[in-house]
Parts: structure tokens; sequence; C-alpha cells
């Protein structure tokens, strides 16, 4: 059973995965780092302190900058008048163009209250039924690292020039385009495989890869490259977490909260599915 506080803390997490989503999927100025989120940002005003359960700075240009504030409140309570008055300072502290409250339901005095407040949104959240949450299904999150031995084979001026490679790369740093040769290995190994398929755990196959090319197709630390062959083992691990949590947040979206899980290095992963209203999602593995 999650204490009052953890699922004060699922509701602020879910509603910061769902913003995020929706700054990312937003057009082009919002997706050069031109926002920032903040959880439980403090500010003290004229020595009183307020604490905000999220903080979202949207640079609209040079000059300016919105912001939005977030109050969630995920108990069994009503939000009473009182809690609105109370965000409408944080609002007025906060300087924002929006304030927006999240809560399970409110009272009829909190919903008259807030219509003296332009600048702030009542939306309602629901928590899911983690055996019915529609559309998703069985979630399978995958890692697979390659443990190669590579080989180079420089072009010597006597070997024909009729060999093709559709790979074309004009990055001068040499681990990085071993590293990409790695990635398509890896890619076309699983594509070989019937990942549905195969039962959860760890698994480990075969690599050997080779890669031509041309004639001052490729150059590596100063050499032409007639060659690259990759030879060894990638080992892949299947997992299918349990959800934990799930909200819904009117006129915004839906955050699915899985167990966590572990990659091959054994560094601890959450995964989590948000969602909007317009359709768009995104899973992302948090680092714990």
């Amino acid at each position: 059973m999650r204490t009052v506080y953890q699922k004060g803390q699922d509701l602020e997490e879910a509603v910061e995965n769902i913003e995020r989503m929706i700054l990312s999927c937003s057009n082009e100025a919002l997706t050069q780092n031109r926002y920032s989120i903040e959880n439980r940002k403090v500010v003290i005003d004229e020595e009183v302190k307020h604490e905000f359960d999220l903080w979202i700075d949207i640079q609209v240009n040079e000059q300016y900058t919105s912001t939005y504030v977030f109050e969630c409140k995920n108990v069994s309570k009503a939000v009473s008048k009182n809690d609105i008055i109370i965000f409408a300072e944080k609002i007025e502290v906060a300087k924002a163009t929006k304030g927006i409250f999240v809560a399970t339901k409110y009272s009829s005095c909190a919903l008259a209250q807030a219509k003296k407040h332009k600048r702030m949104e009542l939306v309602t959240v629901s928590e899911g039924e983690l055996d019915k949450i529609h559309g998703l299904g069985n979630l399978y999150v995958s890692f697979n690292d390659t443990y190669v031995d590579v080989d180079l084979t420089p072009y010597s001026k006597k070997q024909r020039k009729d060999k093709k490679n559709s790979f074309r790369n004009k990055v001068s740093t040499a681990n990085k385009i071993v590293d990409q040769f790695i990635s398509i290995a890896a890619r076309e190994i699983i594509k070989k495989i019937n990942i549905e398929s195969i039962a959860l755990g760890d698994y480990e196959f075969p690599c050997d890869r080779t890669f031509e090319f041309d004639d001052k197709e490729l150059m590596l630390d100063g050499r032409h490259i007639a060659a690259v062959r990759l030879s060894g083992n990638m080992v892949y691990r299947k997992v299918c977490p349990a959800i934990r949590t799930s909200f819904n947040v009117e006129n915004r979206g839906e955050s699915i909260l899985f167990d966590k899980v572990k990659d091959l290095d054994g560094t601890e992963l959450q995964p989590i599915i948000s969602r909007s209203e317009k359709g768009d999602g995104i899973l992302t593995l948090k680092r714990i």
C-alpha cells in the first residue's frame, strides 16, 4: 500500500512526464532546449516560502519567457476553496502565464472560487485500472550490447575497385565510425530473430559481418580502408515489466509508469509511456 506522500509523488511524476511529452512533440522552437522543467521549486517572496509541484519556463524569444506552474493533489478529499486561494497566490508570486491545478475532484466552492482567477485552469485526473490499460498490451523492453573484434583491411593500389557498399560516412573519428558499423550489425541480427516469439531472458547471438568499400570511400586514421570485419557476439535481454501506476489527466494526456528494470550493465531504469490527447506517445527509460 502506497502512502499519501508516495501517491502525491506518483501524480507529480505523471504530470511531469505528460508535459515533457507535449513539449517534445510541439513545434520546432520547443525542441531546441528552449524550455526547462523544475520539480518542487521553492520561491521566497517577502519572507514567505512558496513551493511549486511543477514549474515550466518556455522561452518564447530572446526577450520573453512564459511560466506555467502546476499544483497536484492525489487524495480522496475534494479540493477546497482555500486550496484554490493559496494556489492563486502562488500564480501571482510566480508571475505565471497560467497555473494548472490537477486533482481527482473539486468542491463546488472551489469551482466557484477558481472562476475568479483568469489565469487558473482546473483539470481532473483519474487513475487507470492497471489490468485494463487501453491499447497497450504487453510492453517488452530490450537491451543489447555487441562485443566484437574489429579488423581493418587497408586498401592497396592493386586491389580491384568493384566492391560496393551503401554505407558512406564523412565523420573523421575512427571510433565513431566503427560504433556505427557495430550498431548496423546489431540491428541486422535483431531483425533476423523473431523478438515477439522468444521468451523473456538473456540471449547471446554470434556476430560476423564484413563491410566492404571502394577505394577512397572510407578513410580511418589516414588510411583508405577496403573492409571492416566485426567478429564476436551480441548479448540481448528481453524483459516485460508490470504496470505500477497509470494516470489520465483531462485535456493533457496519459502517463503509465512501469516497474523498474535493469539493463545489461545492471543500471536500474524506469520505463514510462506518455501519451497526449492528440495521440502522440513516447517511451522513455528514466535512470534511477
